[in-house]
């Protein structure tokens, strides 16, 4: 949703200016269903880690098991086989996206 699509708007910028149009009623698809309160520390982990992610020239790379070992030695937090699997989860359906947007720019 906010991604810019090929004219550099989003969705969300798109839908932004009809809420204005509306007199500044709230659109219910600008509001995003509730974080689940279980997975709160799978995503901070997954942030820490994408925030130091290396890219090259075709983009993101995937986080690699060396970099969350690293992490994981750095921080001192210890990651279960579960946390580890969520966190790999999150890095593959990210790198998905970003692929998909991508290409959708490239059009």
């Amino acid at each position: 949703m906010n991604f810019p699509d090929k004219d550099g708007v989003s969705e969300r910028e798109r839908l932004e200016q009809i809420q204005e149009q509306m007199g500044g009623e709230i659109l219910e698809e600008l509001i995003p269903p509730p974080f689940p309160e279980p997975l709160t520390g799978y995503w901070e982990s997954f942030l820490e880690l994408h925030s130091a992610r290396g890219s090259g020239e075709s983009g993101p790379d995937p986080l690699s098991f060396s970099e969350i070992k690293a992490w994981v030695e750095l921080t001192g937090k210890a990651l279960s086989t579960r946390e580890l699997t969520c966190i790999r989860t999150l890095d593959r359906l990210y790198l998905k996206e970003y692929s998909a947007f991508r290409s959708e720019q490239l059009r």
